[in-house]
């Protein structure tokens, strides 16, 4: 029932369920941030815009602004926990606080493959870090040196079930406090 809603960082799960809403008579108004240090955005732009979504594409700094737009939130989780803390790429914590702020309610939609038993066994992923020197750096400058600069940023980081209203997955939508008992039946059942 929300017509404003916001994507962020490309997920084929999130674009298929986006894809499904145009089959209504429904208008509904798109807001996707540019998700820069993947380009995460831009694949929305290429699968959504034939089908008649009133489609509004910013920069990640103009998140804050475009939000209080919004009804919803809408990610795909790269990976989540049993406990409700899901991975998404850098900046998806920063709208989980937001949303949280704004009492605009932030889901996951992702199929339960997707859950990484290993935190039930105290293994926790590892951080990964990008080098985007050559993503913020243009044209290199002898103004500065670029050597002593550092540009690395984390690829994906969590965002704890406090931030997070629900995940909606193949077996239903499912609040942050309710996955734990669904991954467990889950895990138990394809052996992980």
């Amino acid at each position: 029932d929300k017509r404003n809603i916001m994507l962020f960082d490309y997920s084929s799960t999130v674009e298929k369920s986006i894809i499904n809403l145009s089959k209504t008579s429904v208008a509904y108004n798109i807001y996707i941030p540019e998700s820069r240090i993947i380009d995460g955005g831009i694949p929305y732009l290429f699968k959504l815009s034939d089908f008649g979504f009133n489609i509004n594409f910013f920069p990640d700094s103009a998140i804050f602004y475009f939000l209080k737009k919004c009804e919803i939130v809408l990610m795909g989780a790269e990976t989540f926990y049993p406990d409700g803390t899901a991975f998404n790429t850098t900046g998806s914590d920063m709208i989980a606080v937001l949303c949280k702020e704004m009492n605009i309610p932030l889901y996951f939609i992702t199929p339960m493959i997707k859950v990484d038993s290993r935190m039930l066994k105290d293994v926790v992923s590892e951080k990964v870090l990008l080098n985007l020197k050559s993503k913020l750096i243009q044209n290199e400058s002898d103004t500065f040196n670029v050597e002593k600069i550092k540009f690395t940023c984390p690829e994906l980081l969590p965002i704890s079930p406090k931030y997070i209203k629900g995940f909606i997955t193949e077996f239903g939508t499912f609040d942050s406090k309710e996955i734990f008992s669904i991954s467990e039946k889950y895990i138990k059942e394809i052996g992980g």
